[in-house]
């Protein structure tokens, strides 16, 4: 005996890799904290990255090795992904894209991004007195776009606040250098205060990837 024929199921096979492949992953504005907001130098340690890749295909993000997953998103309809890293170290990172179909059909990978993670906060070395120029010397690059304006300092002789006429930053040996309204004397007693704006995220003493460098209290500076 021969049965009735059952429903008809049509399978669709899809051998084909998403295409585009990813697009060279981007490091979101937001998250680039270097002064240039381009320069891809950034302390956020989990920054956001962002591309474009097939629609509804799911993207992995991958470390230098392309083998740690930092993170997976779901690209729009537009093909627009955006993912938050986990924790990356300090250093560079070559991060590249790579996008599955609902098939489970893989692309290649992206064209790598490069970034650079600083999420070291300069310290300060030495502070010394010569006159009227008072020197603070830092063990990283300070950014001098973002100076901080004088009020930001305070500095006390024998008790007693000295006005600061000037100020500006030597990229060699990466000092600031304070000029007084009066010249110190050898031994006198010399303290500098520092103490970032509340609020100001951009005018202070900060490295190149905008970390900023420790308050000063009453710092004792060397005289002699």
């Amino acid at each position: 005996n021969t049965s009735a024929s059952g429903p008809v199921t049509n399978i669709e096979v899809d051998p084909h890799a998403p295409t585009p492949a990813p697009t060279t992953p981007r490091l979101s504005p937001d998250s680039d904290t270097g002064g240039s907001r381009v320069d891809k130098l950034t302390r956020d340690r989990t920054p956001t990255i962002t591309g474009h890749a097939e629609a509804g295909a799911t993207v992995h993000l991958y470390d230098t090795d392309g083998i740690q997953v930092l993170g997976t998103a779901v690209a729009s309809a537009s093909g627009f992904w955006s993912i938050t890293s986990t924790s990356l170290s300090n250093g560079e990172h070559q991060l590249t894209a790579v996008a599955t179909d609902l098939a489970g059909n893989a692309s290649v990978a992206s064209p790598p991004l490069t970034i650079h993670i600083d999420g070291t906060a300069p310290k300060l070395l030495s502070a010394r007195v010569n006159g009227e120029q008072l020197v603070l010397r830092y063990d990283q690059a300070l950014d001098a776009d973002r100076l901080p304006d004088l009020s930001a300092f305070t500095v006390m002789v024998g008790g007693v606040q000295v006005a600061i006429a000037s100020m500006h930053y030597n990229a060699n040996p990466r000092t600031v250098v304070l000029t007084l309204a009066n010249a110190v004397t050898q031994g006198e007693a010399v303290q500098v205060t520092y103490g970032d704006a509340p609020g100001d995220q951009y005018r202070a003493l900060q490295d190149l990837a905008g970390n900023d460098a420790a308050a000063l209290l009453a710092l004792p500076v060397d005289n002699i």
